[in-house]
């Protein structure tokens, strides 16, 4: 049985994961670290993933369930598990992946021997088809390695650097009082927010570093988020984001490092460029409903986008 206070807080959502969700729990009941809690939070699901995951854990008390009436979204899951977090560091988990066995008991040693308040580590992806193999490959275990202790601000810089930036919430462990201390949760309503929580994630940092090991195992299958056909709600999404980096950062420009800046406005510039792609793809009535919604300002940073698309 884990302690009063967990050193690890494992969040994991669950939206209609029922062949899955059983590997998820199990790969955390078989960890070497012990000393955690599990907060699975139950988003609306309409088959049998809750009742697979409490059968799955069993009697063991370090999980705990949560239940959302209505299907909110992966990120007012994962807020609502903060909210009643303990442990003194917080990790993300998807429902259909899976850590190694050591995994935690890895994290544990690292943020323990450097106090670090952020932990990067890598993954590898799994395909449940020939297909998705080949129509989204993901290079998640040949990142470059990033030795040493540095800033959240640093490493942020290096991951670009060596393009090795990968916007997932799932594959970093954080101090929990820094997310709190920072007011940080997820933004509700919207596909893409790990990247805007990511993102805010690495200035609060003093101590951060990379352990450059495949810890966690990433499900490539079809109907998720990664491999469902773009639409707006990506658009969305991104749109969403980038407005938030933007002022962000306008926010903060007097206080941002040379290098930070440089490497802040190149993933901006990226998130935008995205959706430039993604829009003539989309059936133009949508997008007129969608720019009618927005409000003035909006609607200037949405032009900017058009402006990219002509000169593709």
């Amino acid at each position: 049985m884990g302690s009063e206070i967990p050193m690890v807080t494992v969040i994991v959502p669950l939206y209609n994961v029922e062949p899955y969700v059983a590997q998820c729990i199990q790969s955390l009941r078989d960890q070497t670290w012990t000393d955690f809690e599990a907060i699975c939070v139950d988003d609306g699901s309409s088959d049998a993933s809750l009742e697979v995951a409490r059968a799955t854990a069993g009697d063991d008390p370090r999980f705990r369930f949560l239940k959302q009436p209505e299907n909110r979204g992966q990120s007012a899951a994962r807020n609502l598990a903060l909210d009643h977090a303990r442990g003194t560091y917080a990790v993300n988990l998807d429902a259909d992946d899976y850590y190694v066995p050591d995994a935690l008991e890895r994290l544990v040693a690292c943020v323990q021997a450097d106090d670090l308040d952020l932990l990067f580590f890598a993954a590898s992806t799994f395909y449940e088809t020939r297909e998705l193999h080949r129509t989204h490959p993901e290079m998640q275990d040949n990142r470059a390695d990033i030795p040493g202790v540095m800033t959240g601000r640093q490493i942020y810089v290096e991951f670009e650097r060596t393009d090795a930036f990968r916007p997932s919430a799932c594959m970093f462990m954080v101090r929990r009082d820094l997310i709190e201390r920072g007011g940080l949760r997820f933004e509700e309503g919207i596909i893409h927010e790990d990247l805007l929580f990511t993102m805010q994630v690495f200035p609060l940092a003093q101590r951060a570093a990379f352990l450059n090991e495949s810890l966690y195992r990433r499900r490539m299958r079809p109907g998720s988020t990664m491999t469902t056909e773009r639409g707006i709600k990506n658009v969305q999404g991104l749109f969403t984001v980038a407005r938030r980096l933007e002022g962000w950062f306008e926010a903060n420009r007097p206080d941002l490092p040379r290098d930070f800046r440089d490497a802040f406005c190149h993933r901006l510039f990226a998130t935008w460029e995205i959706i430039a792609r993604d829009l003539p793809d989309l059936d133009p009535l949508v997008v007129e409903e969608y720019r009618d919604g927005l409000s003035e300002e909006d609607r200037r940073s949405e032009e900017h986008t058009s402006e990219l698309q002509s000169h593709d």
